[in-house]
């Protein structure tokens, strides 16, 4: 959960600053509290949980470096043009 004191898109000026640990362990815990508010059956906390990780920075540059690191973004698809 950050909050705007801890915003960090405005502390990191560039990719390579980004503590990618720190940034998996945040988006861990988030998802862990999903699971625990489900299984406790609180939905809006489950509602408010996966909003927070949405909007997280964490989250958002972790699938950016998940998507832009993918080994299979030179592979053709099913109509043999590559992008």
């Amino acid at each position: 959960m950050e909050s705007p004191s801890t915003n960090r898109t405005a502390l990191v000026q560039n990719w390579h600053e980004i503590d990618w640990r720190l940034a998996n362990d945040k988006v861990l815990k988030l998802q862990q509290l999903i699971l625990e508010a489900f299984r406790m059956e609180k939905m809006s906390e489950v509602k408010r949980l996966q909003n927070d990780l949405t909007r997280s920075f964490s989250a958002r540059a972790l699938a950016v470096r998940r998507v832009t690191s993918n080994a299979g973004k030179n592979t053709p698809g099913p109509d043999d043009v590559l992008w």
